[in-house]
């Protein structure tokens, strides 16, 4: 009995995070190198204009704050769109551990672990940043290799 409701609570938390399989294998689930990881990647994938890039880095659902205000992504195309909008690039110049922040509903994400990101910003490929050389942060909170939550916060 203990063990079929292992099972279904396993699969249940697998369903709950879209099922998906991890991207690194090498990244212990929920750590703080992985929250970086991804962060990092993110960062090379906006920079480069890889909208498509960017947007398999989220899990669905997922959320972005900036200024007050935050999205809840669906579908990849929102990812893609919300963060082709940002003006800038961002080059990192730290990364430190953080904890993961509560789902927009006040659970907390299974498995998640949360890195804050510090930016150089600079100009895009395709747009030019209207702060280029100032320092702008981010906080990633990560779980199964994908961000959940992306959030701007003050440096």
């Amino acid at each position: 009995m203990r063990r079929a409701l292992a099972v279904c609570l396993a699969l249940a938390v697998l369903a709950a995070l879209g099922g998906r399989a991890r991207r690194d294998d090498d990244a212990a689930a929920g750590s703080p190198a992985d929250a970086e990881r991804v962060a990092r990647e993110w960062s090379i994938r906006l920079n480069a204009d890889d909208h498509d890039g960017v947007a398999q880095l989220f899990a669905l659902p997922s959320t972005a704050s900036q200024g007050g205000s935050t999205t809840v992504f669906v579908r990849r195309g929102e990812v893609r769109e919300w963060f082709a909008g940002l003006p800038c690039s961002g080059t990192i110049v730290a990364v430190e551990p953080r904890l993961a922040a509560p789902a927009p509903d006040g659970s907390e994400v299974p498995g998640a672990a949360g890195v804050l990101a510090v930016f150089e910003l600079g100009d895009r490929p395709g747009s030019t940043c209207d702060a280029p050389g100032e320092l702008a942060a981010a906080e990633f909170d990560v779980a199964g290799g994908l961000v959940v939550a992306w959030r701007q916060v003050g440096v």
